[in-house]
């Protein structure tokens, strides 16, 4: 649609599967899409057009689709890769990182953890996401950062990992957001039944968290 609501297009019709997560690659759009039939998360792409007036997105086809769940897909700003996650057993999510056909895949998060919503910096050199490295399997989540490659050394995990938020206790830190500068990190923390918005700057170990708005708040995108 546009920028104010106008021209709604659907570009998926199915009701016995479930699209969800939908974000810009190029000039497509990649989400997640969840079957019925199958129980499972896949990654699909498709053009925001529907010429042939069917309700669906034209070249709407699998990216990602293997036997395991495949979700929260995000785009490299220069649209030649994507990052997702997928779920290998219970308590165990990685981050992947494929080129923007699916192709190639690397594991960037060997170790087993809890990790999602990839999402990359404006420049590309690096992916944050939430993971429960700290407390494995607790999914008591904080916001981390790592280059999008896993080379110094090549033991599946992306190289250069730092933890950006420390939650106090009974809290934990999800859906991270990159400024449109690459200087700060938007996220969402829970506490009971509250979320709040929050925000920091990269790579500074010993600064507050700003609250934003509080409640039932979840971070989306910087505007």
């Amino acid at each position: 649609m546009n920028l104010d609501g106008s021209h709604q297009t659907r570009l998926t019709a199915n009701d016995a599967i479930d699209d969800a997560i939908p974000t810009w690659c190029n000039a497509d759009i990649i989400f997640s899409r969840y079957e019925s039939d199958t129980n499972q998360f896949d990654i699909y792409r498709m053009s925001t057009t529907d010429a042939d007036m069917d309700g669906n997105g034209d070249n709407l086809a699998p990216i990602i689709q293997t036997i395991a769940d495949e979700f929260d897909p995000a785009c490299s700003p220069d649209g030649r890769k994507i990052a997702f996650a997928r779920t290998v057993a219970a308590g165990d999510s990685k981050i992947i990182v494929s080129n923007a056909d699916g192709s190639d895949p690397v594991v960037l998060t060997s170790s087993t953890a809890i990790c999602n919503t990839p999402r990359w910096s404006p420049d590309g050199q690096w992916i944050a996401y939430s993971c429960d490295h700290h407390a494995p399997q607790t999914n008591i989540s904080e916001i981390y950062r790592m280059r999008p490659v896993d080379v110094s050394p090549a033991d599946g995990e992306g190289d250069d990992r730092v933890r950006e938020t420390v939650s106090p206790s009974g809290s934990f830190a999800l859906s991270p957001s990159w400024s449109p500068d690459g200087q700060r990190l938007a996220y969402t923390v829970v506490t009971g039944p509250t979320n709040a918005s929050y925000w920091k700057t990269v790579g500074v170990a010993n600064e507050t968290a700003n609250p934003g708005v509080d409640g039932r708040t979840f971070i989306t995108d910087w505007k």
